[in-house]
């Protein structure tokens, strides 16, 4: 549809996060509990790696999500499933490094709690971003540098 925002710019409050939706088009409360949603894998970052870069936090992601695969034979099925191409997406490369973004169709989602990633479906997280940032900003502006590591 990409009405982006609606027909008039003014009618929203100063705060793109916290905004007024006279078109009705927003998700999130009503839609089911905030911060309720499905996690398929979660890798905890070491300190020292918060500020590092999206594409360094996910490197690292995959690769958790490459030693589960490899001694969780149910847990590979079941994403293999869900997922098609998830198990080669993360397989490390010839020279043995792993990819920097998500498997198709999840995304990684930092979490408010301090260097968590959570492996998350796409289109889930895209659609009820409030029920992921619960306060309007998620874990990469709280505990990962903010932006300016992206």
């Amino acid at each position: 549809m990409g009405l982006m925002g609606g027909l008039n710019l003014y009618a929203y409050a100063p705060n793109p996060i916290r905004w007024i939706d006279p078109l009705g088009l927003y998700n999130g409360e009503g839609q089911r509990e905030l911060g309720k949603y499905n996690v398929f894998h979660s890798h905890t970052l070491n300190t020292s790696e918060y500020s590092l870069s999206d594409r360094e936090h996910f490197k690292r992601g995959n690769q958790s999500v490459y030693e589960r695969m490899k001694n969780d034979p149910a847990f590979r099925r079941e994403m293999q499933t869900k997922y098609p191409g998830v198990v080669e997406h993360v397989q490390p490369s010839a020279n043995g490094k792993f990819r920097g973004d998500a498997p198709p169709g999840m995304t990684w989602h930092h979490e408010n709690k301090s260097g968590v990633l959570s492996l998350v479906d796409y289109n889930d997280h895209k659609t009820y971003h409030k029920i992921y940032h619960l306060d309007g900003s998620g874990g990469r502006k709280k505990w990962g540098g903010g932006t300016g590591c992206r």
